[in-house]
């Protein structure tokens, strides 16, 4: 098999017929669909089950007890996949039907290519609206119209200039990677809960090249399960920043973190407590962001007083 297609469940039944279709009705036929529950309260596996003979399904299977992290299940469908590229299609997400093709068209004249992507349209509560794309939010975001039209460009350089300081793959049903850039070796990975993602994609990016298809070929769709709304503040922050500090050594610190993304992520733990810094964070890792950024101190003097008028206009 060309590709291996892991569909990682957790109660998402009313979603799971859309997104095994849209698979499975893919133009680009070289695939293996592996489908792995873990361990759903819903009907999902009633909704599997209705599957269970498709040519293209190579493996069922349902966790007995839940694992904790979702990309302890992707390690698990890795682990199964035959293919040489990989693509996770969340299960509560779906895909134009040229949404392979496409990809994997990019990916042959591209042999040194990861990781690639396409665009994508933002589906929130149900409701679609065609302007509504990630793509949008990068353009402004950095400053550019490179996410309007497709591109190729070196990982590492685009780990210093965009992902090392925004995760710039919104959702990885828009992702098809190469199974051997995968990172094993990284048991810190599934700990993650909220962006482990994007800790792959920036260890990813410094073995290989990343392609972008401007098209919007995935649906990525936002709701009250979705898993960006199920872990606190203090496990996004904590993830955020060691995606931040990781690229940065990657980089030899030359990753650049957009203003925005540093506010937002202060914003994140000053909402909480202002002691979740020294609370969460290794002091090591501490340090090395403040030598990294000579404009740290005063960021963190930025975001005490955030924190206070936070705190005063509550009370």
């Amino acid at each position: 098999m060309k590709v291996s297609v892991i569909i990682p469940n957790y109660n998402h039944a009313n979603y799971l017929k859309q997104r095994v279709d849209s698979v499975i009705n893919q133009t680009y036929q070289d695939f293996e669909l592996i489908i792995l529950d873990d361990c759903s309260t819903d009907n999902s596996q009633e909704v599997i089950e209705q599957y269970r003979t498709n040519t293209k399904i190579t493996h069922v299977v349902y966790n007995q007890a839940n694992s904790g992290s979702p990309f302890i299940q992707w390690k698990k469908g890795i682990d199964l996949a035959k293919g040489k590229y990989i693509w996770v299609a969340e299960s509560d997400d779906y895909s134009d039907p040229a949404f392979l093709e496409k990809i994997m068209a990019k990916m042959a004249i591209e042999p040194e290519a990861v990781i690639c992507h396409s665009n994508s349209y933002i589906i929130e509560d149900e409701k679609f609206n065609e302007d509504n794309k990630p793509s949008s939010y990068y353009n402004k975001l950095f400053n550019t119209d490179r996410w309007s039209g497709d591109f190729v460009n070196d990982g590492k350089q685009e780990l210093i200039n965009y992902m090392g300081g925004f995760c710039t793959i919104i959702n990885a049903s828009s992702c098809v990677f190469l199974k051997s850039a995968f990172p094993h070796q990284n048991n810190d990975l599934y700990k993650f809960k909220y962006c482990g993602d994007w800790l792959v994609w920036i260890e990813m990016l410094v073995k290989g090249r990343i392609c972008f298809i401007s098209e919007p070929l995935n649906y990525f769709r936002i709701h009250p399960q979705s898993t960006v709304n199920e872990f606190s503040k203090k496990q996004k922050a904590k993830e955020l920043y060691e995606c931040l500090i990781k690229a940065r050594q990657l980089t030899n610190g030359k990753s650049i973190i957009p203003d925005e993304t540093f506010e937002n992520f202060l914003y994140i733990w000053t909402h909480d407590s202002i002691y979740f810094l020294l609370k969460n964070f290794k002091p090591g890792l501490f340090m090395m962001h403040a030598r990294l950024d000579k404009d740290f101190p005063n960021k963190i003097l930025r975001s005490i007083k955030k924190y206070l008028s936070i705190k005063l206009a509550k009370n």
